[in-house]
């Protein structure tokens, strides 16, 4: 199953699209979100909230545009603002 295929799940309430995109970008995202944070746990749990935001907003996602790009910019946002608390 590829990404839209994953994303048209989830915008039908199947959660199983979510494990999809989590086996595409978790490694990307907790790389990411380790060099902002600096603390592996920390990565790991922003990388946490940022999939349940995707599960959560995925309504709002223009299928038009990659999820990718979409998912680590909000990735990225979280990582930054963990790492000022």
């Amino acid at each position: 199953m590829d990404e839209q295929q994953a994303i048209q799940r989830l915008k039908r309430g199947d959660a199983g699209g979510l494990e999809i995109l989590v086996n595409l970008y978790q490694v990307r995202a907790v790389r990411t979100a380790y060099l902002i944070t600096h603390d592996p746990a920390l990565a790991e749990d922003v990388v946490q909230d940022a999939f349940l935001q995707a599960y959560r907003s995925i309504r709002h996602f223009d299928p038009a545009r990659l999820f990718g790009p979409w998912f680590m910019r909000s990735v990225v946002h979280a990582a930054v603002k963990a790492s000022r608390r």
